[in-house]
C-alpha cells in the first residue's frame, strides 16, 4: 500500500473531545510515550494520533484504533467507530492519513501486596486516560476539494459572514442530511463600503463562486494576511461551517485573525526572511565610546 498522507480532520479547535477506550490493557506500551522515570502527581502529554480502521478486526469490524507514534493507545468506542470507519476508509483510499490532535494524561501511584510470608511488597501502578479532538463524523471533512496553491488559515472563533442570502442558490449545493458540513472557503480582498466612504471588504468564496461577505469591521483583521499571500503566489483558505435548510443557508468562518497567527506559521506561508523578502532585524546598540560595527555585520537573531 503507497504511504499515505497525513490530513488533520478538520473540528472547531480544541473542541469537540472524545474518550478513548481500552488503554488500561495498553498500560505498558502507553508507559513509554512518558519520558519521565516518575509521574508523581500525574502529567498530561499533547500529541498527534493517527486513526486507523480495522474492517479486519476479529473483535469488531468497525474497529477504529488511535495510535500515537506507533504506539497503540486504545480504541474509538464501538458506537462511535461504527459511525466514522468508512469515513476514514474513504480518506485511506483518497491517499490520506486521519490525525487528531491527542492527549493522554498519565499518572502513577504505590501499591502494595503481601507475598506468600506475608512480607509487604510496594510496586509502582501506571494508569492513563486519552482523549482526542474530533467532530461529528459527517463534520471531520470537508466536503470539497481544498484550492489550488493554497494556505490554510489555523481555526480561529467563528464569525457569521454577511450577505449569504444573496447566494442561496450557491449554498444549497453543499447542503447534506445533517444539515451542516465544513467547506474550503478562500478569502479575497475587494472594495466595498460606499462611494463616499469606500472600503476594503473580504469576500468569501466557495469553489470559486461568491458566497459572502465580511463587514469591514471584520474584514480588518484579515486583509493584512491575504495581502501577504497573495504576495508570494497563494491563494487564502479558511474553514467554514455550512448550515440550514432549503429554506435559509448560513456560512459561518472559523479563521485566526492576522494579530492571532503564529511566527511559525507566517515563516512557514509567507517565507518571511527568504529570497529577500522583508523580515525585522535587530539592530546593534554599542555602548558610549564603543566602535560602531561594521555595516555589513547584522547582530544574531537568536
Amino acid at each position: 500500500m503507497p504511504e499515505l498522507t497525513p490530513f488533520q480532520l478538520w473540528s472547531q479547535g480544541a473542541w469537540p473531545t472524545r474518550e478513548v477506550v481500552g488503554e488500561a490493557y495498553r498500560r505498558d506500551s502507553i508507559r513509554t510515550l512518558f519520558p519521565s522515570r516518575r509521574l508523581s502527581g500525574g502529567h498530561d502529554l499533547d500529541k498527534t494520533a493517527r486513526l486507523v480502521p480495522e474492517p479486519r478486526n476479529p473483535h469488531d469490524a468497525n474497529a477504529v484504533a488511535v495510535v500515537v507514534d506507533n504506539v497503540l493507545v486504545g480504541y474509538l468506542a464501538r458506537d462511535e467507530a461504527a459511525k466514522y470507519q468508512r469515513v476514514l476508509l474513504d480518506l485511506n483510499r483518497a491517499g490520506l492519513d486521519a490525525t487528531v490532535p491527542c492527549t493522554i494524561h498519565g499518572y502513577e501511584y504505590e501499591e502494595t501486596d503481601y507475598d506468600r510470608r506475608g512480607r509487604p511488597v510496594t510496586s509502582i501502578t501506571f494508569q492513563a486516560q486519552a482523549r482526542i479532538v474530533l467532530d461529528e463524523w459527517y463534520r471531520c471533512r470537508p466536503v470539497n476539494a481544498a484550492p489550488a496553491n493554497h494556505a490554510l488559515l489555523p481555526v480561529g472563533a467563528a464569525l457569521q459572514v454577511q450577505k449569504e442570502e444573496d447566494h442561496q442558490d450557491v449554498l444549497r449545493r453543499y447542503l447534506n442530511a445533517n444539515g451542516e458540513c465544513w467547506a474550503y472557503a478562500t478569502l479575497h480582498v475587494i472594495e466595498g463600503g460606499t462611494p463616499k466612504a469606500p472600503k476594503q471588504v473580504v469576500e468569501l468564496r466557495i469553489d470559486g463562486a461568491r458566497v459572502g461577505q465580511l463587514t469591514p469591521a471584520s474584514s480588518a483583521h484579515y486583509v493584512a494576511t491575504i495581502d501577504a499571500l497573495r504576495a508570494v503566489g497563494k491563494t487564502t483558505a479558511a474553514q467554514v461551517i455550512v448550515k440550514g435548510n432549503t429554506i435559509k443557508v448560513e456560512v459561518v468562518l472559523f479563521a485566526a485573525r492576522a494579530h492571532d497567527l503564529g511566527d511559525a506559521w507566517v515563516r512557514e506561508h509567507t517565507r518571511a526572511g527568504e529570497n529577500g523578502a522583508p523580515t525585522e532585524r535587530g539592530q546593534f546598540n554599542p555602548a558610549p565610546g564603543w566602535p560602531a560595527p561594521p555595516a555589513d555585520v547584522a547582530p544574531d537573531d537568536a
